[in-house]
Order: C-alpha cells, then sequence, then structure tokens
C-alpha cells in the first residue's frame, strides 16, 4: 500500500539523507543530510541534484565492491517503475576520505502526492555505528553498555558542578562533538546562560528520596540555533546522602515543539475561515452533552442568538421541524460510530421552515473514545443543486515523533539437540522493558521468551530473530502489536535488533503516542479538507501586494491550470481586466480589519467566458492579529442566477395566462393538508373516508390549514364577484360556501395520490343564484411526487347546458305523463261519462213526452254529467304547462289536491302550516311538481284510501310532505322492471336537489309512505350519510 507523505521541505527534517524521485528515477528534491555527507553515498550515486536521472547517476561498483549493484539496481526500478512499493537493503563499501568500511541501508518507498502523483522516497542510513556496536557487544565485558550507545536518546553522567563524565554517541551526533572533546566538559556550556540558575535549582533540589525528575528546556544547537530538549535526571547518593554523580537521559524535541506552534498556526487560521463561513460551524462535547462552540452564521441561519443554544443545548432541536426530530435524534444519537450527512427542516422563531443540510462527524481521543462532534449546517432552502463539487484544500502542519524512552531486551539463543535454535532466553532488560511487558525484571530474567510472551512464536517476531542470529544483520522496524494481548502495555512499536555472540539485543521503543498524534494529525487534516471541500465557493488566500498564495480545487478547475501554476503569481497575470478593482477590494478589508460580505460581480475566466460570482473577503491575521492578506470566498451563482431569471419570466408568463383563461382558477395551497395525512398515515388509518365519518371534526382540523393562494377574473365572474379582494372578504365571512362534494374530491386525490380529478356539482355565487359547475382539480408533481403548494381548481358554468338537459326531460316526461293520463281518462271516466249524458237525455225526452214532473231533475242530471264530462276532456287535453308565481304554490297545491280527489275518486286533503317566506320560482315549480308525482304515485301504485298533502315553514327549513295510508313502496326485486320503474322518484330526487333540497322516503308495508322534501332556509345541506360540514370556534362553514 503506498504511503501519502508531504514532499515540500518536510524531508530536511529527516536526519538520514534522502532524495524524492519521480515515476521515471528523475531526482526532484535532496535534502540536507544528503549533501551534508562527504562522501555522497560512500560511492553509490555520482552525482546527487534535481534533474539528475538516478540510474544514470549510479556507479557501475563501489570502491570495495560489497555492493550487488545489479540487485539494488533492480529493486530501485521496480519501486520506481510501480512493480512493488518498498524496498530495503544493506551493503558496506568503502568511505572515500577515511578509507575505512562504512555499512549503509537503502530504503525506497513509494507514496501519493495530495495531486495523484505517484513518487519515490529513497533514504540512506548510515548503519556502521550499529555494525560496530556489534563487534563491542561481542567484546564488552558489559553488554548493558553496548545498549546504551545503541540508544537514540542522549545519555550521558556528570559530577554536581556539571562535568561530564560520560556520553553516549547519540549526545555527541548531537552536539557535533567527539566523546573527547565532551568529557571534561561541563555542560552548561550548551546551555542558554538564563537557565543555568534553574540547572542548579534542579540538582540541589535531589534527596535520597526524591532522586529522579523530568522537565524540559531549551538548548543551544549546533550552528547557533535554538532547540527544546526533554530529560530524566537521577541523582546517585553516597552514604551520606550527598550526591556523587547524575544520570540523564535526553530527546531533542525540537520537532514536536515546532509542530505545536505550526498546529498552533493552523488552528488559528482555520477559525479566521470557520468564523466566516456562511454555514454554521459546530463543536459538541460528546461526554458532557453540550454545544461548545458555534460560528457566527448561526445567527444568520437561525435567526436566533447563539448564546441561547450554548446556555442550553436542547434548544438546538427544539429548533427542527417536530416530524424531523426523532430521525435527526436517532442520527445524532449514533454519530459516535461513524460521519452523518442529512437534510431536515428548521422552524424559525417567526414560523418560517427552513431546510438545512447537517454534516457530522466524531473526533476520538488517543484510547477511540468519542470526545466531541464537530460538523457544519448550511442553509440550502433556496441552493440550486450544482454539479461542481467544491474542492477547497489547506496544508496543515504536521508534528514530528513524540518522544519516548527505549526499553531493551538481551537474549541467548537457546538450541535443540540438533542444534537448531528453538526459543530465546532472557538474560538481561532494563526497567523500561520490564514495564513493557508489565512484570518485575526479576521475574523476566531467565524465561523464555516464546513460553512468556506466546505472541512471539510467529514468524515475524522468531523467525525474525533467528534470521538476525544466523545471519549477523539486524533490522529496524515499526508494527502495531494488538495491546490486548500478552499484556504488553504497547499499542505500536519501533524495534532494532542486532545480533549479540549467540543471542539478539533488541531495543523496543513505544510508539503508540507518536502514532496517535499522527492519525489524529492525519484525521484533523482530512477533516479540515471535509468541511472545507464541502463549502460550494471558490477560495483564494492572497496578500498585501495582490499576488495568490492559495487556491483550492475548484479555482484550479475552474481556470483549467493546475495550482502550481496559479499560486505565487500576481492577480493580474491571470485577472488582467478585474484585478485592479479586486485589489481595491482587499486592500480595504486587509485595512480595516473588518469582512465585506455578499456582493455580486462579474467575472471573466481565462476561456473568455463570463461568470457571475457571489464573494465574501475576509482579512488575514498573522499569529499576532495583524493582517497579513485576505481570504476571498467566491461562489459561482451564474447558474443561479440564470435560473431565477428564467423563474421570473415563467411566473410571469403563467400569471398572464392565469388571468386570461377563459374559465374560473382559483390555486390553493393544501401542504399543510398533506402533512396531515401523513400523521393519519403513520397511525395506521387506512379508510379516509371511515375515518372522517367517525371523526367529523377531523375535517374541521386539515380544513383550517388550507390557504387560498390567488383567484383569477374568471373566478370572480363567475361567483359575481367585483374583485378578488371581494371574493376573499366573502371567503373570510363564509358567504362563499362551495359544496361538500369539492371538499371530499380534493381530500380523497391527496389521499389516494391522484393528481387529477372532476364532478359536476352546483355552486350559490355571491348574488344567491345557484350554478351548476364542473369542478376539475390538478395536483401538479414535483420531483415525482404531488406538489400540494399549488393545488388549480378549474371551475366552468354548466348551468345553461344542464337547463336544457333538465327541460328537455321534464317536457318528455310532462308529454308521457299527460298522455297516459289521458288514454285513461279517455278509456273509462269520458266514455262513462258520455254515456250517462246520453241516457240521461233520453230519460228526458221520454219523461217530457208523458208529461212527467220528473223531467226537469233529469234535465239537471244531464246538464251535471254534460259540466263534469267537459271537465274531463279538458283533463284529457292536457295538464296545464304554465310556471306559477312562488306566491302560487299554496293555491296551486290546494288545486292539486281538488283536481287529484275528483280524478282519482279518494280523499285528497292539502294543509298549509305556515306560508313560506323568501320563495324563489324555481323552487316553488319544483315543488309543485314532486307533489304532482307524489300524489300520482299513491294514488296510482299504493293502493292508497287517503292522501295528505303538508306544506309547512320553519326558521331553518321550507319542508313539503306528501304522504298516504297504502300498501308501501315494494323493495327493489318487486318493482316492476319496465321503463318508467322508478323513473318517477328519480326526478323528484334530482329536482330536490336543483333546489338546495333533500328528499327522504319513509315506506312500510301495508302502512302507507311518507316523502318529505326539506329545503334548508341559508345553510348549504349535507347529503344524507355523509360527514357534517367542518366548522370552526365560532360555528361558520369552511371554505375550499
Amino acid at each position: 500500500m503506498t504511503r501519502s507523505i508531504p514532499t515540500a521541505g518536510v524531508i530536511d527534517a529527516l536526519p538520514s539523507a534522502a532524495l524524492i524521485l519521480d515515476d521515471q528515477g528523475v531526482i526532484l528534491a535532496v535534502n540536507r543530510a544528503w549533501i551534508k555527507a562527504a562522501d555522497d553515498c560512500f560511492g553509490l550515486v555520482r552525482k546527487a541534484e534535481a534533474g539528475v536521472n538516478l540510474f544514470e547517476a549510479l556507479n557501475s561498483s563501489c570502491s570495495n565492491g560489497c555492493v550487488d549493484t545489479e540487485a539494488l539496481t533492480g529493486g530501485m526500478r521496480d519501486v520506481v517503475g510501480g512493480q512493488c512499493d518498498e524496498f530495503v537493503q544493506h551493503y558496506s563499501c568503502g568511505a572515500a576520505e577515511h578509507h575505512e568500511t562504512r555499512w549503509v541501508r537503502i530504503e525506497l518507498r513509494a507514496y501519493h502526492e495530495s495531486d495523484g502523483q505517484r513518487r519515490v522516497l529513497l533514504t540512506r542510513h548510515d548503519v556502521t555505528a550499529e555494525f560496530r556496536t556489534d563487534r563491542a557487544l561481542l567484546e564488552s565485558e558489559s553488554r548493558y553498555h553496548a545498549v546504551v550507545e545503541d540508544q537514540v536518546d542522549f545519555i550521558c553522567r556528570y559530577l554536581p558542578d556539571t562535568t561530564l563524565t560520560f556520553v553516549n554517541q547519540s549526545y555527541c551526533d548531537y552536539l557535533g562533538k567527539t566523546r573527547e572533546e565532551l568529557l571534561g566538559r561541563k555542560f552548561l556550556d550548551f546551555v542558554p546562560r538564563e537557565e543555568w540558575p534553574a540547572v542548579f535549582n534542579k540538582i540541589n533540589s535531589f534527596t535520597p528520596d526524591f532522586h529522579t525528575a523530568t522537565d524540559e528546556h531549551s538548548a543551544l544547537l549546533p550552528g547557533g540555533s535554538m532547540g527544546w530538549q526533554s530529560w530524566t535526571d537521577r541523582a546517585f547518593f553516597n552514604q551520606h546522602g550527598e550526591i556523587i554523580e547524575l544520570q540523564s537521559v535526553g530527546r531533542d524535541i525540537t520537532p514536536i515543539k515546532r509542530t505545536q506552534e505550526a498546529l498552533h498556526e493552523s488552528q488559528t487560521r482555520f477559525n479566521q475561515l470557520a468564523d466566516h463561513l456562511d454555514g454554521v460551524f459546530w463543536i459538541f462535547d460528546w461526554k458532557k452533552r453540550d454545544i461548545i462552540y458555534l460560528s457566527p452564521a448561526f445567527e444568520k441561519v437561525f435567526a436566533k442568538p447563539a448564546q441561547v443554544v450554548l446556555d442550553d443545548s436542547t434548544q438546538w432541536i427544539q429548533s427542527v421541524h417536530p416530524k424531523d426530530q426523532p430521525h435527526v435524534m436517532k442520527v445524532f444519537r449514533a454519530a459516535d460510530d461513524e460521519p452523518f450527512d442529512l437534510t431536515y427542516r428548521i422552524i424559525r422563531p417567526t414560523g418560517e421552515e427552513r431546510w438545512v443540510r447537517d454534516r457530522g462527524y466524531p473526533v476520538h481521543d488517543d484510547d477511540g473514545n468519542v470526545v466531541r462532534l464537530v460538523g457544519l449546517v448550511e442553509d440550502v432552502t433556496e441552493r440550486v443543486l450544482s454539479d461542481q463539487k467544491v474542492m477547497r484544500s489547506e496544508e496543515r502542519y504536521r508534528a514530528a515523533s513524540e518522544a519516548g524512552m527505549d526499553a531493551f531486551f538481551l537474549f541467548d539463543a537457546l538450541r535443540g539437540e540438533d542444534g537448531e535454535i528453538i526459543d530465546f532466553v532472557f538474560t538481561d532488560l532494563n526497567q523500561r522493558g520490564a514495564e513493557m511487558v508489565s512484570r518485575q525484571r526479576h521475574e523476566v530474567i531467565g524465561q523464555r521468551l516464546c513460553e512468556l510472551l506466546p505472541v512471539n512464536r510467529s514468524d515475524f517476531f522468531f523467525g525474525a530473530y533467528r534470521e538476525v542470529v544466523r545471519t549477523g544483520e539486524g533490522f529496524s522496524r515499526e508494527f502495531p502489536l494488538d495491546a490486548a494481548e500478552e499484556g504488553i502495555q504497547a499499542g505500536w512499536m519501533e524495534q532494532q535488533v542486532v545480533r549479540v555472540g549467540d543471542g539478539v539485543a533488541i531495543s523496543a521503543r513505544d510508539i503508540t503516542s507518536r502514532k496517535r498524534n499522527e492519525q489524529e494529525i492525519a484525521r484533523q487534516r482530512e477533516e479540515n479538507q471535509k468541511i472545507l471541500d464541502g463549502i460550494p465557493a471558490f477560495v483564494f488566500y492572497k496578500d498585501t501586494q495582490n499576488r495568490i498564495l492559495r487556491v483550492n480545487k475548484t479555482v484550479c478547475d475552474a481556470e483549467g491550470l493546475p495550482a502550481d501554476q496559479i499560486e505565487g503569481r500576481h492577480s493580474a497575470e491571470l485577472y488582467p481586466e478585474t484585478a485592479d478593482a479586486f485589489y481595491k477590494d482587499d486592500l480595504e478589508v486587509i485595512r480595516s480589519g473588518q469582512p465585506k460580505l455578499g456582493y455580486v460581480e462579474r467575472m471573466p475566466t481565462l476561456d473568455g467566458k463570463e461568470r457571475w460570482i457571489r464573494t465574501d473577503k475576509v482579512p488575514l491575521f498573522d499569529n499576532d492579529r495583524k493582517p497579513v492578506g485576505v481570504i476571498v470566498i467566491a461562489m459561482d451563482v451564474t447558474e443561479l442566477k440564470q435560473t431565477s431569471e428564467k423563474l421570473t419570466a415563467s411566473e410571469r408568463r403563467y400569471r398572464e395566462l392565469f388571468e386570461r383563461v377563459p374559465v374560473g382558477v382559483i390555486e390553493h395551497d393544501l401542504t399543510a393538508v398533506g402533512r396531515a395525512f401523513d400523521e393519519l398515515r403513520e397511525l395506521d388509518v387506512a379508510d379516509l373516508s371511515a375515518h372522517m365519518a367517525s371523526n367529523p371534526e377531523f375535517i374541521g382540523e386539515v380544513m383550517r390549514k388550507t390557504r387560498i393562494l390567488s383567484v383569477n377574473q374568471g373566478a370572480c365572474a363567475l361567483f359575481a364577484s367585483t374583485g378578488t379582494e371581494q371574493f376573499a372578504e366573502a371567503v373570510r365571512q363564509g358567504r362563499f360556501r362551495p359544496p361538500l362534494e369539492a371538499l371530499l374530491l380534493k381530500l380523497h386525490m391527496i389521499w389516494d395520490g391522484q393528481t387529477s380529478g372532476e364532478i359536476e356539482t352546483r355552486y350559490r355565487t355571491l348574488d344567491g343564484r345557484m350554478i351548476d359547475v364542473l369542478l376539475r382539480v390538478v395536483i401538479p408533481e414535483s420531483n415525482g411526487k404531488p406538489d400540494l403548494s399549488r393545488v388549480l381548481l378549474s371551475l366552468t358554468d354548466i348551468s345553461a347546458n344542464r337547463q336544457r338537459v333538465f327541460a328537455q326531460a321534464q317536457v318528455t316526461h310532462a308529454e308521457r305523463e299527460r298522455r297516459m293520463l289521458g288514454h285513461e281518462l279517455h278509456d273509462t271516466l269520458a266514455q262513462q261519462l258520455t254515456g250517462i249524458n246520453m241516457l240521461s237525455e233520453s230519460l228526458r225526452r221520454r219523461l217530457e213526452s208523458q208529461s212527467i214532473p220528473e223531467a226537469e231533475r233529469v234535465a239537471e242530471l244531464a246538464g251535471m254529467v254534460g259540466q263534469a264530462n267537459s271537465e274531463v276532456r279538458r283533463l284529457i287535453s292536457g295538464l296545464s304547462s304554465e310556471r306559477i308565481a312562488p306566491d302560487e304554490l299554496e293555491t296551486a297545491l290546494e288545486s292539486l289536491a281538488e283536481r287529484s280527489a275528483l280524478v282519482h275518486q279518494l280523499p285528497v286533503t292539502f294543509h298549509c302550516r305556515r306560508t313560506p317566506d323568501e320563495l324563489d320560482e324555481e323552487a316553488a315549480n319544483h315543488l309543485l311538481f314532486i307533489a304532482q308525482e307524489a300524489t300520482h304515485n299513491a294514488a296510482k301504485h299504493a293502493q292508497a284510501s287517503s292522501i295528505e298533502i303538508i306544506l309547512g315553514q320553519s326558521d331553518d327549513a321550507l319542508t313539503l310532505t306528501v304522504k298516504d295510508d297504502g300498501v308501501g313502496i315494494p323493495p327493489v326485486p318487486e318493482r316492476s322492471s319496465g321503463p318508467e320503474s322508478g323513473l318517477g322518484l328519480n326526478i323528484m330526487r334530482y329536482r330536490a336537489e336543483a333546489i338546495g333540497a333533500t328528499m327522504t322516503i319513509n315506506s312500510y308495508p301495508d302502512a302507507g309512505t311518507m316523502i318529505v322534501c326539506s329545503r334548508p332556509s341559508q345553510t348549504l345541506h349535507l347529503p344524507a350519510g355523509a360527514p357534517p360540514r367542518p366548522q370552526d370556534e365560532t360555528g361558520e362553514d369552511y371554505v375550499i
């Protein structure tokens, strides 16, 4: 696996000589350690300079011929060519200057730069000291001192006056002195004079009971520079309690200090940028469950002071829409496992809903526990989705390796009968080693390695140690170690292994803290990169001279140039037409120290196109809060601006069509109704009709959420309104009351997910007229889903057409009834009356011829029969088709009763309990026709002995009742199946609906029939079986 290693200046911090190569083997960079080497890799490379091809510069052989040049060259070519990622080889050679043999380790490791380019890091390590240590260990009586000399840490002994009595090689190398130059000299010469008192105070503070201390202090480095060191000091006392000597073990922590400063500077820069983001950057303390930081953009996005949430973190979730709260809380609670990215709604204090995108991720401590969450909230309500992904790169300074003391182990090989190594036996270890294996030193010495620590049985450990004893070639490596095994107190370990006699010496260092720091730094870099990459903007860093210091990937993509061809150039080179104007704004921000935010301007690109840019500029400060440049955050809003212009034009065209369309159009917002239905589905409601029937108040609750957005002129004209304002006022006052079926149509369409529907119904206009209307409902779609925010109702007046149809049906029915009645009267009563009249005349003539006085009475009888016959003939000629006036209804019903009694020869009575008022001509004629049909049906089909017609007016309704004492209306299967079956009842129902009335029929076998037609005085009637019309708290009907 290739590694990502920063290339710029970082290799200069490496203690070993190093080169950076490209994928062709060309040298790109050489560090100071390589240049400093006097013999230039001991003859391996003739010339090491940037631009030189390594393979062309390789010597064919070294001076003493100890290098396998072919194997070395082949391994290098494999790494450079991409066949493998790592290669390590040791070799010895004669140094040109001293004519002595030196040992060298060459390492090649591949990695990728941030721009994806493959690079190879070649490091050369002079391991001569390790090999000399091997020989010294074999010859030395004190193997412990041999291990000490193998230390990277500085070890020295000195007298209470700081005179050095012993120093190891690391100490000598660090100070650039030989051991002879240091022994007998006071180490105060390498300590700043102002720290001398502190050194003596520490020495004098030691007692036999307090003999160890650790501290950090500055030091004078070779060349006069300043550095930092960490020292652990121990004092040794004689029997009188006097210090006789002190020992110190130290390490150079200058890179760590510099890294800490770099991290602080990077954090300062990041805070400057985060504080001016459009999104809300937040930090949540996972353990305390408190929000501990909100960037200034919080007040802009949430419309409330950030301090309110910082004082009470629950205010954040209270700002989330109630329907989104469960999901947000569920995701947030699981944020310790993985990052999250979700979109949800918030409600501002004004009641306004906004959509935000919230991205967060956990931050862990060294033990892997979540300590905080960090994230970014962006207001995405009005943002147009863009294909461009904004990339921002921000390099953060890296920390060097953490200091740590080494653990040392000495082993003798344990061999079997066949001479093969079967284990290793502990012969010595230091305190650090005992602490690493979590045992006392005396418990470890003499123990077998693989028995005490079974993890070492693997070839990775035991096989490697055995190979060192066999070949004499040591190694150095870093590897992870499962801390849960063997009780070893380390997660990562650095190990150096060399042969000592018939065994090995192992120097082990716990590098867990350094590895975790490296991981944390990498995580912070990735964390910052993710945040910056999520900002949809171009990012420029510019200095006070209008030079571009840094750009992000979005800028590079837009300009079609890599970053190295943009950074370092003057703005005028890239943007000659606008550089001066931009620089003027930059200077204003730099001089004032105040940001300049949110202005939109045109910016030409290098390809000649013109873009619209929304720009924020904030000052860039150094650590002393001195402005040293400006950070430019620019968002390309070209597509947004173009879309806005198109949307404005589209809306204008829509409004023109909306007003000019020849039918009535009403625009509704039913979003809240849709949300109410969503809540029903969450409650497992499956049948909307059943729910409304059992919960009539639900309709009222839903209708209160309905909003009328606009009404066109066609609708105003249809309902006799002078304009939109008058119509809106009529809606508010409840004077405009559409039919229930219109309401139910829309509700069922929303519930069933339909996008269109229509019905024919009747509306009452603002001037009191009833009109027939064809209602069409259209619910537009957005992203494949119904958009309830703009539901359109189209209303077409079909009254004239309905009246024509009804009039034709009425004429046809009346003609049929008249013909039927005429035939019946002609065939029965008319014939009988004619016969009686003829007999009466014959009898009168006979009586007169005989001069009988009763002849006159017979003449009267004949006149009466002739009169009756004339009346019947009038009835046969057809019922009167003349319409009555509203005030003639009572008289017409009374005449109907008299005429029916005469025709059907049974008692027909009429009663008027109260003269109707507020009756129009249409209603009066329909009621008369209903009474005629009901009376005729009772006389003809019910076998009634009496019929009663009742007209009454109450405060609530006008009621017409026709009842008889006949056999009742038979069930449906028993009725005639002829063409006239049920026609009279259907016509009566239609006439009742035409005047806004209801008709009910109560009929029982052999108990008579009662037909009741009831017309409410002012309120709109609800059909039988339908839920009652919803009302608000004042009792007024709602309008859709």
